[in-house]
């Protein structure tokens, strides 16, 4: 998950987003196997908004507002990876696709009857949650 956050910051370093400058990114297999992602990033000093909150008065409040939608508008002018997909166009790290990323359910895919069809596809392939896969075909019907 550290791997992806870091992958999803490096393209956004060159962009009016703002996000903490990544110096190194990199993963290393453990004695048992199991593999560790190491993110070395800028430190960027500042206060929870949560905590802020309660203390500041509503000018302050709707300065931290505009901020936001400052940087909401900026998300917006990036480039789309045309698809429903992670960065680098790889699968979808949801926790309906953590099976195993490989597979094919996972993504990337090229439309949004793609994704529902796997969605209904997942639920269905799992039994507990064969009462979803049949919400999820019902209220995606027409989509794919």
């Amino acid at each position: 998950q550290n791997f992806l956050k870091g992958q999803t910051i490096l393209p956004l370093q060159s962009s009016p987003v703002p996000v903490p400058r990544v110096y190194a990114l990199f993963q290393d297999t453990t004695e048992n196997g199991t593999s560790c992602s190491y993110i070395l990033m800028e430190h960027i000093r500042g206060f929870a908004l949560s905590s802020l909150c309660p203390s500041i008065n509503a000018m302050a409040k709707k300065a931290v507002a505009f901020r936001f939608c400052v940087v909401f508008d900026s998300m917006c002018t990036l480039k789309s990876p045309r698809g429903y997909c992670s960065v680098g166009r790889g699968g979808l790290p949801n926790g309906l696709f953590w099976t195993d990323l490989s597979h094919p359910y996972a993504g990337p895919f090229e439309t949004e009857a793609e994704l529902y069809s796997a969605v209904v596809t997942k639920y269905a392939a799992n039994a507990p949650y064969k009462g979803k896969a049949n919400y999820y075909a019902h209220a995606f019907k027409g989509s794919f």
